[in-house]
């Protein structure tokens, strides 16, 4: 289990967030997925990696509300607009979540007892924690790297019409043209623009 600081919620420090379990895991799928490729013959390791995998939290827990929760335990409000949408990097950019596997990535323990979610009860979970993230006009919505990953975010869930508007109104109209943007957004922005073809292509 990894420990993560939260600056944003002042000396907050906790154990379990999605945002670092998603990226570990991710991290130790892509081994095994890419050790025959890499010429690698050191076995042992490929069964620690595996190992580690299999006792690893993944950061996928589905919480009271419906949510995909952004920590172990269960304490995101569902009022909560800000910016920052750690906890569904496995959805965009990441796979954790989007090509989630309920062989590799469950069970999970809630409440004493085991649970393996399904694909589609994941997608959901996140997808309701992308909309009660709100729209990118909160009171902390002064960055254009939260409006583009959250317009790529819906790209990938195939909503076109949320994707386009938040892509075209909250990105071009208010941030990555009208404001000072960090180089991330502007990177994010081409990425989104990619998901966008996609979505219309499909």
């Amino acid at each position: 289990m990894v420990s993560c600081y939260i600056l944003e919620w002042l000396s907050l420090t906790l154990v379990g967030c999605a945002h670092a379990q998603q990226l570990i895991w991710q991290l130790l799928n892509s081994i095994e997925k890419g050790f025959d490729a890499s010429g690698d013959t050191d076995t042992d390791f490929l069964k620690e990696v595996l190992d580690t995998r299999a006792k690893l939290d993944k950061g996928i827990h589905i919480g009271s509300w419906g949510q995909l929760q952004e920590w172990k335990f269960d304490q995101d409000s569902p009022s909560d607009t800000h910016r920052h949408l750690s906890h569904l990097i496995g959805l965009y950019p990441g796979y954790a979540i989007a090509g989630y596997e309920p062989a590799l990535q469950g069970p999970v323990v809630v409440n004493g007892s085991r649970i393996t979610y399904t694909k589609e009860q994941v997608i959901h979970a996140a997808t309701r924690s992308l909309v009660h993230r709100g729209n990118g006009t909160g009171p902390d919505a002064d960055s254009g790297w939260e409006k583009a990953w959250r317009a790529a975010a819906y790209a990938q869930l195939g909503d076109a019409n949320t994707f386009y508007h938040e892509l075209t109104v909250r990105c071009l109209s208010e941030s990555l043209i009208v404001r000072p943007c960090i180089i991330l957004g502007n990177l994010v922005l081409y990425s989104a623009e990619f998901w966008r073809q996609l979505v219309f292509i499909i």
